[in-house]
């Protein structure tokens, strides 16, 4: 969507004639394949100076894999939603579009504390991959600066594809731990389905909650009929519906509407997740590359004909808190960490229908509004 736009809409075009030209590289499931692909992107870069900037990758363990490979050749790189807080600082060619772990952390506790008053809150999460480690750490350090209850923490390995002995341990967990919460850090949506799966649809359990990130929105957008959806709580950096509730009466940019057209132009999937209708994964891409092509604007504009890669390096740091974008997700600013600054988040729920529902957000969404980042928007579950 960002390269037609750039490419066809004279409004949002480069100057100069210039096009935007994307090359999709796939990594595969294994996270070390990661630094393969980024040696061969540096290669390219070397001998074709277009490519400039790199937009990905999707997870916290295969960006800490090849953040320091691209950085040595002073590729800047734009990641859309990966949270862990071991890549704050990892180079000064990293720049994220969704909040780390410790920032988020703090709305997750705070919903928790105030809407579900949990007394019993077990965390599932792998200590050996980054993003689950950074945010159970973050919930459990939130937990205790607000002096609330700590929770239980029980283990389990991301990379473990044996279902049936995370449900023999999650069968475990509720006997013995008893729990009327359960916060599952993960990205991958198996293991989500597994949890549920292995929760058993009685009365004992008819109140358990599971609180999930984005492997929690992938879940429930696949509009199929699973155990337990209306369980689910979701942590979100995106979601279609926010603008309704948080822009003031402001429309929506044309970004939803051209989605619509192109992935459903005959209207057959009316309000479906991938067709009409753009998740929050989508949207979260969508700005990182609209970043990109905004600092090879200010590159341009600055008198750099053809931005090399540390001309958007510089670009991208300009994006601040005096010269923000605005994003499809929200206002778009970073500071000189590469972290966004006071960036939009949220939390979702399942309602009865399998609908999801915004139920709380902090941030700052509209760039020149009055903003307190501080401030928690709640809204009722039904």
């Amino acid at each position: 969507m960002a390269q037609r736009e750039c490419n066809e809409d004279p409004q949002q075009s480069l100057s100069g004639g210039k096009m935007l030209r994307l090359l999709i590289a796939k990594s595969g499931s294994r996270p070390e394949r990661s630094k393969d692909i980024a040696q061969q992107i540096v290669r390219a870069a070397t001998s074709d100076g277009t490519i400039v900037g790199v937009q990905g990758w999707t997870t916290s363990q295969t960006t800490l894999e090849v953040v320091d490979i691209l950085a040595a050749a002073h590729l800047p790189i734009v990641a859309s939603d990966t949270a862990s807080d071991e890549l704050t600082r990892k180079s000064p060619y990293f720049f994220r579009i969704g909040t780390p772990s410790s920032v988020y952390a703090s709305l997750i506790a705070k919903y928790i504390e105030k809407n579900l008053a949990s007394q019993r809150l077990v965390i599932f999460r792998d200590p050996k991959e980054p993003y689950s480690l950074s945010l159970s750490d973050a919930l459990v350090n939130q937990f205790a600066d607000d002096r609330y209850q700590r929770p239980i923490i029980r283990g389990f390995t991301t990379a473990d594809k044996d279902n049936a002995g995370f449900a023999q341990q999650v069968q475990k967990v509720l006997t013995t731990d008893k729990p009327n919460l359960i916060y599952i850090a993960t990205n991958d949506v198996n293991h989500v389905t597994a949890l549920l799966n292995a929760i058993p649809p009685t009365q004992e359990y008819a109140d358990l909650k599971v609180f999930a990130g984005g492997a929690g929105y992938e879940l429930v957008q696949a509009e199929t009929s699973f155990t337990g959806y209306t369980r689910m709580i979701i942590s979100s950096s995106a979601f279609p519906d926010e603008w309704s509730l948080v822009a003031s009466g402001k429309p929506q940019p044309p970004f939803f509407q051209d989605y619509a057209v192109a992935y459903d132009p005959l209207s057959q999937h009316f309000g479906s997740y991938t067709y009409s209708r753009a998740n929050g994964a989508v949207m979260m891409d969508y700005d990182a590359v609209r970043v990109l092509l905004e600092a090879s604007k200010i590159a341009i504009q600055a008198g750099k004909q053809n931005p090399t890669h540390n001309d958007i390096k510089n670009s991208l740091s300009q994006i601040n808190a005096l010269r923000p974008f605005q994003g499809i997700t929200g206002a778009i600013k970073f500071g000189s960490d590469g972290n966004p600054i006071d960036k939009g988040r949220l939390i979702l729920r399942v309602v009865d229908g399998g609908f999801l529902k915004v139920v709380a957000y902090q941030g700052c969404f509209l760039v020149g509004s009055p903003c307190d980042n501080e401030n928690i928007q709640f809204w009722p579950a039904q």
